[in-house]
């Protein structure tokens, strides 16, 4: 519940934070960001579903983190935010160690918690410190 009220949250700043980093509204830095996301949080959704559906949770975590990490690489790289890229590529690092743990057989837990509760959030403190709360 905390993790989703901090997203909320961020989402909430983030045409701000963006606008800081970028510049003023305007033009957009990178036009596909929109389509990236919507993409990237349907085909999760779907993939989330027939996971939970086929008692595959296991997988969400690697999921999530491996396909959010690549869309914030692929983000960063058109914006040329090299906070989200290291982000993206953090994530996605995760996710591939998580996958090879599940693969094994024992899923990651204290990697799990420490990517949700304390690297992501360290992240988007740093980032609205960066561009929001000081500027």
């Amino acid at each position: 519940m905390v993790l989703v009220a901090g997203a909320v949250l961020t989402s909430f700043t983030h045409e701000r934070r963006v606008a800081k980093i970028a510049g003023p509204a305007g033009e957009p830095v990178f036009a596909g960001a929109g389509r990236l996301w919507t993409v990237t949080l349907l085909v999760l959704g779907v993939a989330s579903a027939v996971l939970a559906a086929t008692d595959e949770a296991q997988w969400l975590f690697a999921l999530w983190a491996a396909a959010a990490g690549a869309a914030f690489t692929l983000w960063g790289l058109r914006t040329r935010f090299r906070s989200y890229v290291a982000l993206g590529l953090g994530l996605a690092a995760a996710g591939v160690l998580d996958a090879s743990a599940t693969a094994g057989g024992s899923p990651l837990a204290g990697l799990r918690i420490f990517v949700l509760g304390v690297a992501l959030p360290a992240a988007a403190i740093a980032t609205n410190r960066r561009y929001l709360w000081f500027r």
